[in-house]
């Protein structure tokens, strides 16, 4: 219901995640592209970045996969609008051509990111990379989590894929890891795919099968599946929430506020096991007390109411 979302103003402002950027860490942005701005600067839809595979200041994807979650969260294109379309970028890039990332990559792009956080008003992690384990509460690993939590304290909220091994107990990491908002796909029809890791530490599901996004290549665009792209879903998710707060009253989201709101207002999906799929229209009307904030007025909605370690992406795509 992100098309829906798009239509509410306030203070006669579009909920299109305006003002929000969202970092992709991932295997570059193809910033030329048209729906991702078509160039990288400060006056740009991708505003900054860094490539940490190859030690320059030219985070171009030489991939493929980090221009398709680029693309599902932020793509402006008229047709394949990405979930927060006026959300800035920041490209990241930690992972090599073949879709290899070395921890100490990720690691310094976290960094990055929490360095850069006030300059470019960097709110949202997008993390479509696991190390492909099944951890539950009391196994998943930690090697990470101190930059995690950096991350978090800093106020970054941050998705990460949940693993595409089919597992039924348990994640990967570091979705697994307790400041980040777990992301497992499911398909057009509502159910939850069959590739995507689930467990008691998986947040949230968002559409990860057969999406349609921007390409390395020009102005290309073609599908993929994985939770790699149930991830950037989430991301622009909650670069629509934040900015809905700020219009609406002018405060902000926890990072646990976020996932906690997505999860309660989410649509049941199930496999045996019961989550939560995104619902954006339910969540706005969560953040407002839950009273009724909308009304058709001239074919818009308007509200009325305000009170050395290698990880790989998420590769077993279909």
């Amino acid at each position: 219901n992100a098309d829906d979302v798009w239509d509410i103003i306030v203070n006669n402002s579009d909920i299109t995640g305006k003002g929000e950027t969202i970092a992709v860490i991932d295997t570059g942005i193809n910033y030329l592209h048209s729906a991702l701005g078509g160039c990288l600067g400060s006056n740009c839809k991708v505003l900054a970045g860094y490539d940490f595979v190859n030690s320059d200041n030219d985070p171009m994807d030489d991939q493929n996969h980090g221009s398709h979650c680029a693309g599902i969260a932020s793509s402006e294109d008229s047709t394949y609008r990405g979930v927060a379309p006026d959300a800035n970028l920041v490209a990241l890039k930690a992972c090599d051509s073949g879709g290899g990332c070395s921890g100490s990559a990720i690691i310094a792009a976290f960094d990055w990111a929490i360095a850069n956080k006030a300059a470019y008003n960097i709110s949202i992690i997008s993390l479509s990379i696991g190390d492909g384990g099944q951890y539950d509460g009391s196994t998943c690993p930690t090697w990470m989590d101190s930059t995690i939590d950096a991350a978090a304290s800093a106020g970054i909220f941050i998705a990460a894929a949940s693993g595409n091994e089919g597992y039924s107990n348990g994640i990967s990491y570091p979705a697994c890891s307790p400041n980040i908002t777990s992301v497992g796909a499911t398909d057009n029809s509502v159910n939850v795919a069959g590739f995507t890791n689930t467990g008691e530490l998986l947040d949230l599901m968002a559409p990860g099968v057969s999406v349609y996004s921007t390409s390395k290549s020009g102005d290309g665009f073609y599908y993929n599946s994985g939770t790699s792209m149930a991830t950037p879903h989430a991301a622009g998710a909650a670069a629509l929430l934040l900015q809905y707060m700020k219009l609406v009253n002018g405060t902000t989201l926890g990072i646990h506020e976020i996932r906690d709101i997505l999860k309660i207002t989410g649509d049941n999906v199930t496999d045996g096991q019961v989550f939560k799929r995104l619902n954006l229209i339910n969540a706005l009307s969560y953040l407002d007390n839950g009273a009724p904030i909308i009304s058709f007025t001239s074919g818009d909605i308007s509200v009325t109411n305000y009170d050395t370690f290698v990880v790989n992406i998420s590769s077993n795509e279909a």
